[in-house]
């Protein structure tokens, strides 16, 4: 588990970093990286045959790139006292421990919903178990749990 790092988060209130990984898909599996690049390579290539126009072969190759960045590039995740985030290229997706109504686990992570039965479309906010399932589970819980509103309901633990 990460050192205990006291910040001063969102509206003043202070925050206290409690855990910290960085998940990067691509570093651990490198020849599906190369062959994703390599798509996104041919098939710009195929779109500026087609259209010869390079304002939109680069608008199709970002489109792409866009598509695969989970897997591309590193995103950091962050629990502190107050909230979960992810950051990736810069755009940091946070959501207040206040706001969780619903946890739902998966072989792969947990994902923290606003919604209390979230549905098929609802947008969370996915924390993989990238540093171990035991430290972030655990995390999960107890930050979710303390900062819960009264009368928020249970977590939804399906899967």
């Amino acid at each position: 588990m990460g050192d205990v790092v006291p910040a001063v988060g969102v509206g003043g209130a202070v925050e206290e970093e409690r855990l910290v990984w960085v998940e990067h898909p691509a570093r651990r599996r490198p020849c599906v990286a190369v062959a994703a690049i390599g798509y996104v390579a041919l098939a710009a290539a195929a779109l500026q045959a087609f259209l010869r126009t390079p304002w939109m072969t680069a608008a199709g190759a970002l489109i792409m790139v866009g598509a695969v960045a989970e897997f591309l590039f590193a995103t950091r995740y962050r629990l502190t006292t107050t909230a979960a985030e992810r950051r990736r290229l810069g755009i940091v997706r946070r959501l207040a421990w206040t706001d969780v109504r619903a946890v739902r686990l998966t072989d792969e992570g947990a994902t923290l919903y606003r919604e209390e039965r979230p549905g098929r479309l609802s947008g969370g906010l996915f924390l993989p178990w990238g540093t171990g399932r035991e430290a972030v589970l655990s995390l999960v819980d107890e930050l979710a749990a303390n900062r819960r509103r009264p009368g928020a309901g249970a977590d939804d633990r399906g899967g």
